[in-house]
């Protein structure tokens, strides 16, 4: 080739290379410099998700508002990596209860990642399910659960991590909903899941299977209950920095568990809410709820220890920080205030749980007014600890509010109508008050058998104890004839909780038979 022709051949190509730079320019092409910003935007989001994991959430703030910004100058408006750095700052301001700065930047991500091409469904699942932690509505809450996990399991499937994701917060948010019956089964699956993906040993399956003992404790399955929140705690020892917040919460909540035992578990109660407080409080301060939540569980513990002077110097000063609180966070407080009255109650100190529950239903009231389903709730709750305290009046007359506030709500019926029905006649029978309570009864089974099941636990002890109050107005044969279809409601059913009442129900069919001397009717039929 010519020396002419070499030289030809050379500004050829510089002319093909510079035509096709300028028309990647022209194309909107980003340069070598945004392409290197590009994984570091990538290597940003680790690390802020990988500062948020450590509990560092100050940090991982600080380093979520560079990525966003770096992010937004970076890259088209649409971008699903624009709305995946928005959604993890936003996750970071939740870890801090900054919900008003985390909904704007999900909802933002969500309209982003909603129009990527190709979709992003695990990344969408992941921040609508955070802006449902971030909203006020529990009706807005709950669709935006429910839609995130029908995303995941649509998308990318019933086993993915995302999945397991979104089921572990709607069961978190059903359990904080009072419904523990329909939390268990999404907590179990998540779990399940999170085991299969993320391993026996990560932060994630610590927090289902914590979760997963906080509902077991709601369902009455204490020995369930301990079980899972230590094997969450012994994870979070392991895998978590000492003075995580995820470490505290596993304290906390076994705490909880061991004080409604009784004073022989007060000690590592005592320690474990004390390890809780000095968390909490450096990380989220002196008045955050979950501070001021261990700090209550510390006080209840010092006093079964008998360190009277301690507890009622924290109490007072618990006190006066409720107080200040807005009226989201009494709410809160307040919950927690009332699941440890129930451990009193469960502890056999009906006294302790009467002034609790006094106490969670005055914040109640002052952060929902008096017809929330919350307060309703509450009193019942008030209600049987006025039971247990043999303050049988003032029972009844909770228990009457709590069912004309039932039944002033249109609807379906729903197990707490039954509950209610069910207490109230109970409170009743304990006055002698049987004409009353035998309607109210039927009442609750007929609401139990719609909302639990016709051979639910719920529904055999509202049969037996209709039952019982035919036996104690000597009326066998209409006892005979529940007692026998409370008998064939179990043999139908697989519930293992109900074996004990079968066994209650079989010793009042013997104690008819002893009464009458003979077994009135072969046949059974349903109860009124």
């Amino acid at each position: 080739m010519s020396q002419r022709s070499l030289t030809f051949l050379c500004k050829s190509v510089l002319l093909v290379w510079v035509a096709i730079v300028h028309t990647r320019g022209l194309a909107g092409d980003p340069p070598a410099v945004h392409r290197d910003e590009k994984v570091d935007i990538a290597e940003m989001t680790r690390q802020v998700n990988a500062l948020r994991g450590q509990g560092e959430y100050a940090k991982a703030i600080e380093a979520g508002k560079s990525l966003v910004a770096i992010a937004e100058k970076t890259f088209d408006p649409d971008d699903p990596r624009t709305g995946i750095a928005q959604r993890a700052l936003a996750a970071a301001y939740l870890e801090v209860d900054a919900k008003n700065a985390a909904a704007p930047l999900l909802r933002a991500a969500i309209a982003i990642l909603e129009r990527a091409d190709p979709p992003q469904p695990a990344a969408l699942s992941y921040a609508v399910g955070d802006l449902a932690q971030a909203v006020e509505s529990d009706e807005e809450a709950e669709a935006l659960y429910r839609r995130a996990l029908a995303l995941a399991e649509k998308e990318v499937g019933p086993e993915h991590s995302a999945t397991g994701h979104a089921l572990n917060n709607l069961g978190w948010f059903l359990h904080s909903q009072d419904r523990p019956e329909e939390a268990e089964p999404l907590m179990r699956r998540a779990l399940h899941i999170r085991e299969r993906t993320m391993g026996l040993a990560d932060p994630l399956t610590a927090q289902s299977l914590c979760s997963l003992g906080a509902i077991a404790r709601a369902l009455g399955d204490v020995t369930v209950a301990e079980s899972l929140v230590r094997r969450s705690l012994d994870i979070r020892r392991l895998v978590l920095p000492k003075g995580h917040p995820d470490l505290a919460e596993s304290c906390s909540r076994l705490a909880r568990i061991l004080l409604g035992q009784g004073e022989e578990r007060a000690r590592e109660a005592s320690a474990l809410a004390a390890e809780a407080f000095d968390v909490y409080r450096r990380t989220y301060g002196p008045t955050a709820i979950r501070t001021l939540v261990a700090m209550h569980l510390k006080a209840d513990s010092l006093a079964l220890l008998g360190r009277r002077t301690e507890s009622e110097r924290l109490h007072e000063d618990l006190i006066a920080k409720y107080e200040s609180l807005p009226g989201s966070g009494l709410a809160s407080v307040a919950d927690s205030i009332g699941d440890f009255g129930e451990h009193m109650l469960h502890a056999g100190k009906p006294d302790k749980a009467v002034e609790l529950y006094r106490r969670a239903l005055a914040l109640q009231r002052k952060a929902h007014g008096d017809d929330d389903i919350a307060v309703v709730a509450m009193r019942q709750r008030l209600a049987d600890a006025l039971y247990a305290n043999m303050k049988i009046d003032e029972a009844v007359t909770e228990g009457r509010a709590v069912l004309a506030a039932l039944d002033g709500n249109a609807g379906e019926p729903r197990p707490a109508t039954g509950v209610a029905l069910y207490s109230l006649a109970k409170y009743l029978l304990a006055t002698g008050g049987m004409e009353e309570a035998r309607p109210l009864l039927r009442r609750a089974v007929s609401v139990f058998e719609r909302t639990t099941g016709r051979g639910s636990r719920e529904t055999l002890e509202a049969i037996f104890l209709l039952a019982s109050a035919y036996v104690v107005m000597d009326e066998y044969r209409e006892a005979e004839l529940l007692v026998d279809d409370g008998l064939q409601r179990f043999a139908e059913q697989d519930d293992v909780r109900t074996a004990s009442i079968a066994g209650q129900l079989i010793g009042l069919r013997d104690k008819i038979y002893r009464s009458t001397g003979r077994r009135l009717l072969p046949q059974a039929r349903p109860a009124q």
